[in-house]
């Protein structure tokens, strides 16, 4: 196309005649310009915008190469005179490059330098035409376009470092369940390396059932785009089994398409060993306190059946206190026996829940009435803090809460030599924070980690009876657990501690249950009732038809069912009392079921064991006769005897 063209002359001989032009082409286009007297080589015209662009007033500054020279990075400054040499002595050689100059705020600023030599008639340079374009912001997004290019580099390789040298097996899978990548720890599974395992389906390499499985859920990821987890096991290369947990994640194009699975594979092998063995140390120890328990049992069953017979021999003032002192020793075991057996029945996963509403003030003055004379015995301050009590009902099951209570404020009582004890209750939202707070003498930060453990107990090395067993706050736990709350302790040793729990508020505020009271009767006459015991231990036996003469009943033991069995007129008595093991080829519930088949209708009859362990707890759900544990409550013994005649009437 010919250069010629008259809008081009025009457009020529405006840009001279019209200045206005200039600097709007110089404006919109360019960051300046410059024109440089190359025979006076000091002598630079710069225009306004060159001064601009590095942050100087154009008016403060003079028309020298000088002034540009000092702010110009000394490396760039030598290519571009290089650069200058070049285009002098071979006009084809272009006069360009990308230099760095210093901005009056100390910031480097990229310029594209452009220019052209102006020539003589000889060819000889005598002056040079230049133009400025600001790159500063296209380099530093260059610069970090490098960063993070170096940085994903580096990122790829600790990935693949990770994904080489980790122990656990990782496959990529494509939508025909075919393998495109596996890592070392997969290939050393198999046989012939990865090219034996790579473009193989898990149907095809290692095969079998569980390879199809996990081949189904490779297909089930790649319909749904959720991840799976799930765990199999396999035949290892030595032919010993491995359990694999297996993680399966979808992989996505930028689209949102599923292109690949990534599966990891985890061998829990070892884990799953000593998962078993820990279930194996929890049933022997479960083992072990059942028959621990039970043998412990017997001998304070008889104890506490013989304080009760004691109680009723009208003894004088000094065998009245020896009985008193026999009481409290016979109570404690009592209730350490009575930890066991809540342990127990938590394993068996028999504690469930009944849920009621019931007003805050209801908890206070159970809370009074049963703590405050034991607060005062030890000379400390008992402070009930419930604000709102008589206007909020709660909604949790009143007897977990109150086991839960009796054990936190009785702690804080035994572990508190002065000061005192509070107990509060705060609106917090839609719950009420319950806290129990002691100026006892704390509890040491490492061991606030286990004091949840059971058996676990601070500052007790000699296992002292008095400090009972450390179940109680385990006990408290999984109580608190089981109404879905968690108990929070805070402590500060010597200065006292805190634990607290939430309680859902009711939703309805209405009418609430009052809180249930013990029904334990002290003394329920039986004159002229006839029972029949079967106990094969004997002090037991012996201790248990004492106490129950004295109180008016007509007792006939026995010590095994056969001979129960064996007696004339058997089953026409008032109550049965059985013990659930007994010596001979039968147990309790068996003699039950036999004497109620003879008799021909139901029979009044309770079964007592020393037993705790789960098994027998879960059985003991679905017998038709209430369950006593050793040692038995005499006034429970009566209570469930007569409920029965209440209900046979």
């Amino acid at each position: 196309m010919s250069e010629d063209n008259y809008l081009k002359e025009e457009f020529d001989q405006r840009l001279h005649t019209d200045p206005a032009l200039f600097d709007f082409l110089q404006a919109g286009s360019l960051d300046g310009i410059w024109y440089w007297d190359i025979e006076r080589p000091e002598n630079e015209w710069m225009s306004p915008r060159f001064w601009e662009l590095f942050g100087y007033d154009p008016a403060t500054k003079k028309h020298l190469a000088s002034e540009w020279q000092e702010m110009i990075d000394p490396d760039d400054l030598l290519v571009a005179i290089d650069n200058f040499h070049k285009h002098c002595a071979d006009p084809s050689h272009p006069y360009d490059q990308i230099v760095r100059y210093r901005h009056r705020d100390g910031s480097t600023v990229w310029v594209r330098c452009r220019g052209i030599a102006i020539r003589d008639q000889n060819g000889k340079p005598i002056r040079m035409l230049g133009a400025h374009n600001d790159l500063t912001q296209v380099m530093r997004l260059k610069q970090e376009l490098a960063q993070a290019i170096e940085s994903l580099k580096i990122r790829e390789h600790e990935a693949r470092s990770i994904l080489e040298n980790s122990p656990d097996t990782i496959a990529r899978y494509d939508r025909n369940c075919r393998r495109i990548y596996v890592n070392p720890a997969f290939v050393a599974l198999a046989d012939g390396g990865a090219a034996a395992l790579l473009g193989k389906k898990p149907s095809e390499i290692p095969g079998g059932a569980n390879a199809e499985v996990y081949e189904n859920k490779i297909h089930e990821v790649f319909a749904t785009g959720e991840n799976s987890q799930f765990e199999l096991k396999w035949l290892g290369k030595d032919g010993n089994e491995i359990c694999s947990h297996i993680r399966l994640t979808p992989e996505f194009d930028p689209a949102g398409n599923i292109t690949t699975v990534l599966g990891i594979g985890r061998d829990i092998s070892e884990m799953n060993e000593y998962r078993n063995e820990l279930k194996r140390k929890n049933a022997e120890k479960t083992r072990f306190l059942a028959a621990a328990g039970h043998d412990m049992r017997q001998p304070v069953a008889a104890a506490t059946l013989l304080v009760e017979a004691l109680k009723l021999t009208a003894p004088n003032r000094e065998q009245h206190k020896l009985i008193e002192r026999l009481d409290q020793s016979t109570h404690i075991l009592s209730k350490m026996l009575e930890r066991l057996l809540d342990i127990s029945k938590f394993d068996a996963g028999l504690i469930k829940p009944q849920i009621t509403s019931f007003k805050l003030g209801e908890v206070a003055k159970w809370l009074d009435q049963n703590f405050t004379h034991a607060a005062l015995d030890k000379q400390l301050r008992f402070r009930l803090f419930f604000p709102d009590s008589e206007s909020l009902t709660v909604r949790t099951d009143i007897g977990l809460l109150q086991s839960v209570l009796m054990n936190l404020v009785s702690n804080a009582i035994k572990f508190t030599a002065r000061g005192g004890i509070l107990v509060s209750a705060r609106l917090r939202g839609d719950s009420v924070l319950m806290q129990v707070w002691d100026t006892g003498i704390g509890i040491p930060e490492a061991d606030i980690a286990h004091i949840f453990d059971e058996f676990y107990q601070v500052g007790n090395p000699q296992r002292s009876r008095e400090a009972g067993l450390g179940l109680g706050l385990s006990i408290c736990q999984r109580a608190l657990s089981v109404l879905g709350c968690e108990l929070i302790c805070r402590s500060r040793l010597g200065h006292g501690s805190v634990f607290q729990f939430s309680l859902p508020l009711s939703s309805i505020q209405t009418e609430a249950d009052p809180l249930p009271v013990d029904d334990d009767t002290d003394e329920i006459p039986f004159k002229g009732k006839n029972a029949i015991l079967v106990e094969d231990d004997l002090i037991v036996a012996q201790a248990m038809a004492s106490l129950l003469e004295l109180m008016g009943m007509k007792i006939r033991c026995f010590h095994n069912a056969e001979d129960t069995m064996s007696e004339a007129d058997i089953e026409h008595t008032d109550y049965y009392i059985v013990d659930y093991m007994l010596g001979g080829g039968q147990n309790g519930i068996q003699l039950l079921n036999q004497l109620r088949q003879k008799r021909g209708k139901s029979i009044n009859a309770v079964l007592v064991t020393g037993d705790t362990s789960t098994n027998l707890i879960r059985q003991a759900e679905h017998f038709d006769w209430p369950v006593l544990h050793k040692p038995v409550s005499i006034s429970k013994l009566i209570s469930k005897l007569r409920l029965q005649e209440e209900e046979s009437f």
